[in-house]
């Protein structure tokens, strides 16, 4: 059950789980093999719940945002939409222009290279997600970068589970042009020298009634460099 889609979790957060069942007694203890593992604060908090006592204060999660919060004096927020490993994204509303956005809240770690905000912007391609903005907030201990993207209505892991919903075959067509999208947007970071390096359905964006497909999360992408070492996943 916690390796399901719903609890978003890693394979390192299952495997502290399990042994946290197995044999751990406290919260302590958690946190401690947490922190040891290289988990970020966020993350480390997320795997409270399954301890069986107290542990140390960790940073707030977005989850304790309620609708109508603003951020940065600019973007109201509606409603998380999306969680991953090392943020969530939630629906927002430009107070200027009325314009939805979606806002990617991370928590920074110093013993972590973010690579996410500089290699958005270097990316400019409509088969890309664009980066509209960019802030940071300081909340007791821990840093969040929050990035402001352009909003797409669903994932194509959303889009095939409709669709299967539906009890009827992804359409060939269908499939046809989004996996033509696809391939433009990784030809052009490719071209570009950068691997995305977590391609799945949750990080491709679409637009059902455009069609438009957008790649997004790049939180472990990478410039690759000859001779440099790389981690292959």
């Amino acid at each position: 059950y916690v390796c399901s889609e719903k609890e978003h979790l890693t394979k390192c957060e299952f495997l502290l789980i399990y042994l946290n069942a197995r044999t751990w007694t406290s919260g302590e203890d958690t946190a401690k093999f947490a922190i040891e593992a290289g988990l970020p604060p966020p993350r480390r908090a997320a795997l409270l719940p399954y301890s069986r006592g107290a542990a140390p204060a960790a940073p707030p999660m977005a989850s304790t945002f309620n609708s109508g919060f603003v951020w940065d004096h600019r973007y109201i927020v509606s409603e998380a939409v999306g969680n991953g490993a090392f943020g969530t994204v939630w629906r927002a509303v430009e107070r200027e222009s009325g314009e939805p956005c979606a806002i990617k809240r991370v928590a920074l770690d110093e013993r972590y290279q973010n690579r996410e905000l500089s290699m958005m912007q270097q990316l400019s391609h409509e088969n890309v997600v664009r980066l509209r903005n960019w802030f940071s907030t300081n909340e007791g201990d821990c840093t969040w970068l929050h990035l402001v993207m352009d909003f797409m209505p669903c994932t194509l892991r959303s889009l095939q589970a409709r669709i299967l919903q539906q009890q009827r075959g992804f359409p060939p067509l269908l499939l046809k042009i989004l996996m033509w999208q696809l391939l433009q947007a990784l030809r052009y970071i490719h071209d570009a020298g950068i691997a995305h390096r977590d391609l799945k359905p949750d990080n491709v964006l679409c637009d059902p009634r455009t069609h438009k497909l957008q790649l997004c999360d790049f939180g472990c992408s990478k410039r690759l460099v000859s001779g440099k070492p790389n981690i292959f996943y």
